[in-house]
């Protein structure tokens, strides 16, 4: 976003005093970058019937270990967990229920509300 502004104030000539700022790019993008971004590769698993935590943790593995905001604490622990080097520090996140929360339905009583509409663009 500072990148962007400050480029904007440049091409329009205002004046400002330029800001340094970290660049997240790297990290933005190995969270949400297509094809392989975490939250595509989340989406890629919840479509799977065979799918599991864990087969989740390795697809995370295999395509990121070498990323350099992306890690695996050398503490075991029962459940498999990674970490994300942030710009405001690192912050580990246990996979165990990823998968679920990512595949959240819609209520069944706003379904029945939305069934039972009589505008057909919300059928």
């Amino acid at each position: 976003v500072f990148r962007l502004e400050q480029e904007e104030y440049r091409s329009e000539g205002i004046e400002w005093t330029s800001i340094d700022y970290l660049d997240n790019r790297a990290c933005l993008d190995l969270i949400a970058r297509k094809p392989s971004g975490l939250m595509q590769l989340l989406d890629d698993e919840c479509r799977l019937a065979s799918a599991t935590d864990t087969t989740l943790f390795e697809k995370f593995n295999k395509e990121h270990r070498n990323h350099s905001n992306y890690y695996v604490p050398q503490v075991k622990l029962k459940d498999p967990v990674f970490g994300i080097h942030h710009y405001a520090g690192s912050v580990v996140y246990h996979v165990q229920g990823f998968r679920e929360k990512n595949s959240d339905l819609v209520r069944p009583d706003v379904v029945a509300v939305l069934k039972g509409t009589v505008m057909t663009f919300l059928r």
